[in-house]
């Protein structure tokens, strides 16, 4: 993206100016180097978190390399001042300015004050980047949608119909820099395709469920015409065999590890209600197999009585506990038992129930490609989404996970499920 890359360029003597002069600041407190380097790493590990773990890496993509770019320059300026802070202490090895005040017995004052002084200096550098170096409609992104309306809109700037006038969709994508063409038919997103490229603008397009199966065909040909030669997607049986593997020895690590808050769950659960303290529901997983899901209970016994009802927000038949193990997500560890016994994986597209399945399958006929592979414990759609995110949506990021799937992949899943766990469910 020229415009981006040009107004880094430009920037990032000003940014290093300016970290520098925060950071020398610093370093007249005079607190001792090693510990300057410390701090400086939980800063880093704090705005990591924020940009990964605090909905941005999970739902605001598109902000992702604007704050990647700002940590990124951040790190280099403070190695720079890295350096010149070892220098300066092999030269000198003491105390300068208000550093006195920290004498030894006070080191935690320091260090308090260094944390927050770094913080700040990070947090003002945020702001400086998205006020001051992407001003007008630098990064701005416009939505371009034909028959629903953004439902995220933390991630855009600004939306417009595909069947507004072609001269005030001009206009639109003149005026911003990242175009965003959500669903869309092919023929009107050819035209806004054209349009886009003619004016350098970049641009991101929704998936439909072909365009995933289409990215994991295999070009061949037909007389003298190109063709994709597609198939049902699905998981080698290598990769399967490496897979339950993998998932027999991670589930019982993972049922001798968590033993002590099994226990401490079922007690917990007992003396609320004195019910029982798992909950069995039939569940759909490879091929369609319908197996029992085990669970910890988190709601009032036999309150469903066998009917289907989709957990709300702040869902009164969730009881107290309930409400902690859920949110935790630990009214889910049972299902390593599922995962030991074969009915389920550790990573895979997640098992609903029979008739829900029955009921989407009437609104899209794709549904049942995701049920190539197990049922998992979480899965691509879950890191990637959330509770209450749609069933089209998820079967995209299942059919992705089925199209491209490795040992690696799932490890991958496993590590991003955490700040997912950290995060809460929002079902309750």
């Amino acid at each position: 993206m020229k415009s981006k890359i040009s107004a880094g360029c430009q920037v990032s003597s000003l940014l290093i100016l300016i970290v520098l002069v925060i950071e020398y600041g610093l370093f007249f407190l005079a607190v001792p180097f090693d510990k300057v380097s410390s701090l400086m790493m939980l800063g880093y590990i704090f705005l990591t978190y924020i940009i990964t773990c605090n909905n941005h890496g999970r739902t605001v993509h598109l902000y992702y390399e604007r704050e990647l770019s700002l940590l990124f320059k951040c790190i280099a300026t403070d190695f720079v001042m890295g350096v010149f802070l070892y220098t300066y202490y092999l030269d000198h090895g003491k105390t300068r300015g208000i550093g006195i005040l920290f004498a030894d017995e006070k080191w935690w004052i320091g260090y308090i004050i260094m944390l927050v002084m770094h913080l700040i200096s990070i947090f003002a550098l945020c702001i400086f980047w998205n006020k001051c170096i992407y001003p007008g409609n630098k990064g701005k992104i416009l939505y371009i949608y034909e028959k629903e309306t953004p439902k995220d809109m933390r991630i855009i700037d600004d939306c417009i119909s595909i069947d507004e006038t072609e001269k005030k969709l001009i206009a639109e994508i003149m005026s911003n820099e990242i175009i965003y063409i959500y669903d869309v038919t092919a023929e009107k997103r050819n035209d806004i395709l054209k349009t886009c490229f003619e004016a350098g603008k970049d641009v991101y397009l929704s998936t439909k469920i072909s365009d995933i199966q289409l990215r994991a065909s295999y070009l061949t040909q037909d007389s003298d015409q190109p063709c994709f030669y597609c198939q049902r997607p699905a998981i080698s049986k290598k990769a399967v065999i490496v897979k339950r593997f993998f998932d027999i020895v991670i589930s019982i690590i993972g049922l001798i590890l968590t033993s002590w808050l099994f226990l401490i769950v079922a007690i917990a659960i007992k003396i609320e209600d004195g019910g029982s303290v798992f909950y069995r529901q039939d569940r759909c997983t490879k091929d369609g197999k319908i197996f029992s899901i085990l669970k910890f209970r988190s709601m009032i016994e036999h309150i469903e009585d066998g009917k289907i009802y989709i957990t709300k927000h702040k869902d009164n038949r969730i009881t107290k506990v309930g409400y902690i193990i859920r949110k935790t997500k630990i009214d889910e560890l049972p299902q390593l038992v599922n995962i030991l016994k074969g009915d389920m994986s550790l990573v895979g597209p997640r098992p609903e129930r029979p008739e829900l399945i029955a009921d989407i399958l009437k609104e899209i006929p794709e549904y049942n490609f995701r049920t190539t592979v197990k049922a998992g414990l979480t899965g691509y759609a879950q890191v990637h989404g959330d509770y209450h995110t749609d069933f089209l949506e998820k079967l995209r990021w299942d059919m992705i996970y089925i199209e491209n799937y490795s040992i690696i992949l799932d490890l991958k899943i496993l590590i991003m499920t955490i700040p997912t766990i950290l995060r809460g469910s929002s079902d309750v």
